[in-house]
This record gives C-alpha cells, structure tokens and sequence, in this order.
C-alpha cells in the first residue's frame, strides 16, 4: 500500500518477491486469521478512512503511518467466507478489467478506422491500394472528393445568448460547454433561462444543428462540436458556443463532427485557437468559417459516418458493462464488508490468491 504523497491508499498485490523503498507498506494477513486476498479489499473498502487518517506530516503531502494502519477495524468471518468474499470481488474485479481492455481495443480500432475511411474512403482495407489518392492542404484524399469550407457549407454560424441562466428548472434548457465537450449532446447538468418570444426564437436549436466549444481554457477542447438531435427539447445555447447550421445537400451534420475528432480537423479548430490575457483560447466565426473539410458524395459520408458508429456502439456497449460492474462491485462490497450479504457456498475446489484451496 502507498502510504505517502498522492497516491496514499492505493493498493496491489504483489505478484512476486520484491524490495520496497520509502512511501510503501508491505500488509499480510496474520496466518491462519486472515487471508491477504481478503485482506486487500477491506482496505480497498477503508480507503477513504485511510484518506481521512492520513495527515501532513509535515509535508503537503498526506502520510499515514504504522500505529494509524494498526488501528482500522478489519471484520473477521471465518477463513472459508473470507476466501469466498475475496474470489467473488477478484472475480468482479477481473471483468470489470477485461471489460477495460475491450474498450482499449475498440478505441485503438476506432483510430486506425477513422485514419483509413478520411483517407480511402469508405472502401475495404484491401482495396485501397486501388483508390487514387490527391495531395491537399488537409492531406491525402480520394481523388474525387473536393476540399471546401466549413463556411461555404453552412447555412449561418451564431454565437448563443449571454443572458444569465439559471439551475432552477423554469424556461428553456440552455446547452452550454459541459453538455458538449464530450463529442455528444449530454443532457445532465442543465440550466435554464426565460426568454422572451423573440429572443428564444433566435436561440432556438434545430435538429442537426451543429455546437462548437468557441473559448475554454484547455485547448484541446476548442473546436469540439457535437450534433443537435432534438433533446432537451427546444433547447437553447449559451454564448461560449457557436452554431453552425449545415447545407443539408452538402455536408451530413454528423460527418463534420467526425472529421472534427481527427488529426487534421483538430489542426484546424484547437490548433488555430488564441490565447488570451484570461488565460483563455478562443476561436470566432470567421475562423470557424474557414476551416476546411473534405467533401466526398453524400451517399459516401453517410457510409463513413455508419461504420464509425458501429463501432462507437460497441464502444459504448462496453463502457455501459463497465459502469455496472464497477457499480455491482462497490455495492457487493459495501454489503460484504459490513455483513449485510454473507457468502458461505463457494466450490471448494476454487483456488485463492493465497495459493491454498478452499475448504
């Protein structure tokens, strides 16, 4: 366990003989009392006590030493139900990093899949050696597509309101940069805003309509856009976004959202950002406007936006298992560790982490 700096109560179990230095405390359970593989996850559930226990020492670091260790309560079944509780939380445990490495792996494909489709087209991988390519000022392309502007293929930019919102939920939803750096509209932490019927016709986002990050003090964040697909309904947008409303016959909303997650539609957004004496980055319309893009038929972007979000729903079905089992896990150990849920059936012939069978 670290027991020094910021990572104080983080936990492993070491996996072979090792020499440890200063800020780690080598914990064993005591022979024949209590297991270590059960032992590690009452201090995983006693972290934040540990936290709590922690203090300066001196240092702006929290420490937490010995005699403060000896102290945490550790509740003892006997070896049999510790060996059970223990193998159910690995067990959990493991998913939950399978999982991880599921979603790794699918965002790994994800890349190399962007990288070919904005380069080829959307054409199997073993035939593009036969698409002729063109060299542009946004790298190579399919020799059919076009380069143009974001401005020459939206309706209108527009910056949103400046009116002041509210957490209390009475008039319009107003999106702001929260709800869009995430590449997707995200409808929590919502604040509203009264309008009159002028201004929040104005305001009013249509469905498709695209949300740019204009300022933000992270630079990577500028740029980023995600699409508009009806929810909240008749929402509105603040003034630390750009709409952009796309030329339906031109550009699907949803391709110049991709293109902006790629290397060179980051180049054109976050990379043309300005600092500010705030500390800020900011882009406006104009450059906005002349951002360029590529602009292959509309049957080839809705394609490339298909098979991209094939694999971003895998994607996502991954994250939602990996979300409930870390749920499942805190809330079967909570109910474990505080006896609210006992396991005393487990096949004795389960091996522990200790090495020794069970039974």
């Amino acid at each position: 366990m670290c027991v020094r700096g910021n990572t104080t109560g983080r936990l492993c179990i070491a996996d072979t003989d090792y020499c440890i230095g200063r800020g780690v405390a080598a914990i064993r359970g005591r022979h024949g009392t209590c297991l270590t593989s059960y032992l590690e996850f009452v201090l995983v559930h006693r972290q934040q006590e540990i936290l709590e226990k922690a203090t300066g020492g001196g240092s702006t670091f929290p420490n937490i030493n010995k005699p403060q260790l000896e102290q945490l309560d550790v509740p003892l079944p006997d070896l049999k139900e510790q060996r059970a509780v223990a193998h159910v939380l690995r067990t959990l445990q493991r998913a939950k990093e399978a999982t991880e490495k599921v979603i790794a792996a699918t965002r790994q494909l994800k890349a190399s899949l962007m990288r070919h489709l904005f380069t080829y087209g959307p054409v199997a991988v073993k035939e593009a050696d036969r698409v002729r390519l063109q060299e542009t000022e946004i790298g190579p392309i399919p020799s059919h597509w076009q380069v143009d502007s974001l401005g020459n293929v939206s309706e209108f930019m527009q910056y949103g309101t400046s009116s002041r919102c509210s957490p209390d939920p009475f008039g319009s939803p107003v999106l702001r940069i929260p709800n869009v750096i995430g590449d997707v509209i995200d409808s929590q932490d919502l604040k509203y805003i009264q309008l009159d019927e002028e201004e929040t016709r104005k305001y009013l986002l249509g469905e498709g309509d695209l949300l740019f990050v204009r300022t933000n003090g992270r630079r990577e964040y500028i740029g980023r856009c995600a699409v508009y697909r009806g929810q909240p309904s008749s929402a509105l947008f603040a003034s630390y976004l750009i709409r952009s409303r796309l030329c339906a016959d031109e550009i699907l909303p949803d391709f110049m959202q991709l293109y902006a997650t790629t290397p060179a539609g980051r180049a054109n957004l976050s990379g043309r950002a300005s600092g500010s004496a705030d500390g800020k980055f900011n882009i406006n319309t104009q450059i906005l406007k002349s951002v360029l893009l590529p602009k292959p038929t509309i049957e080839e972007q809705a394609e490339i936006t298909r098979i991209v979000g094939a694999v971003s729903q895998t994607e996502a079905a991954a994250r939602m298992r990996s979300d409930a089992l870390g749920s499942l896990f805190e809330s079967l150990m909570h109910n474990l560790m505080t006896g609210k849920l006992r396991v005393k059936d487990l096949d004795p012939t389960v091996h522990s982490h200790d090495g020794t069978a069970a039974g």
